[in-house]
């Protein structure tokens, strides 16, 4: 949606303001290739964008390895296609860096950065700080720790987020494939075909007699007990002792690409979980 959708519609309101320019590039560089139609509307704009840059991958003009694709029902049918196996160091010494190797010094950004603040005649560390990093000097261009910037006041949205991916992912889509939603419980925390946020019941506790634990995302503990019948759908019980808390108070992590029931229009509910030494509430979504 974000990345087809919600520009068409911005396209079409700077074409009401009269700046047609974007409009009338969606209208003209994209189109269905099995019949040559203009997208109208956001649907079907996105599904032609879909359509052309999976074209290759099932139109037989070229051979690009992989799964052998022969038509659009076919993969939609599959839900993905998978390239051939990688080759065991196919590509190294070919990195698009300064050196053309792996940097663990980094020359790549250390050069741009320098004609950037010889450009607009400041320094490197003044390009830093503007941009809200920490590191100075030699230590921008190697490995290191860069605390998080925080927007919003804390009252107002006490949580912050964090969005990971499931160690079922390749990259951000896999979410696509049924056996990905039947395997999920492979990550700690997680139950097949369910979607969670994780939140340290510390804070589960604090908001537990209010309305709802996020604003405008989870149910009332009410709700939450009658849907699920007070007892979580799964449940993790470790041996070791050096495990600790999913996160520290004031985390909720959710994981990317996995919002089954708020795509379908459903209000994520909330039910905290037991483990031993670990503990974690879980905002069913």
């Amino acid at each position: 949606m974000d990345e087809t959708e919600i520009p068409w519609m911005l396209a079409e309101k700077l074409k009401e303001k009269g700046f047609p320019n974007l409009y009338d590039y969606f209208r003209t560089a994209f189109y269905d290739p099995e019949t040559g139609k203009k997208p109208e509307n956001t649907a079907e704009f996105s599904l032609y964008a879909l359509k052309m840059m999976t074209a290759p991958l099932r139109d037989g003009k070229k051979d690009v390895g992989g799964d052998k694709i022969n038509s659009w029902e076919e993969y939609k049918k599959r839900g993905t296609w998978n390239s051939s196996p990688y080759a065991y160091k196919s590509r190294w010494g070919k990195f698009k860096t300064k050196t053309k190797k792996f940097e663990f010094y980094s020359e790549t950004p250390k050069d741009a950065l320098a004609k950037h603040a010889d450009k607009h005649k400041t320094t490197i560390d003044d390009i830093l700080a503007v941009c809200n990093y920490t590191a100075r000097g030699e230590k921008a261009f190697v490995p290191h720790y860069e605390e998080p910037f925080r927007y919003g006041d804390p009252k107002e949205y006490p949580f912050d987020l964090i969005d990971f991916k499931s160690k079922l992912n390749r990259e951000g889509r896999s979410a696509n494939c049924t056996w990905y939603h039947e395997l999920k419980k492979v990550d700690i925390g997680y139950s097949s075909r369910e979607d969670v946020i994780q939140i340290n019941p510390q804070d589960a506790s604090r908001n537990r007699d209010t309305t709802v634990l996020i604003k405008n995302c989870t149910s009332s503990g009410k709700e939450v007990a009658q849907r699920i019948g007070d007892t979580p759908p799964y449940r993790h019980c470790y041996k070791h002792s050096d495990c600790m808390d999913v996160r520290k108070p004031g985390i909720v992590e959710k994981c990317l690409f996995w919002s089954r029931r708020v795509h379908n229009g459903e209000r994520p509910c909330c039910v905290e979980t037991e483990g031993r030494n670990r503990t974690q509430c879980l905002l069913y979504s």
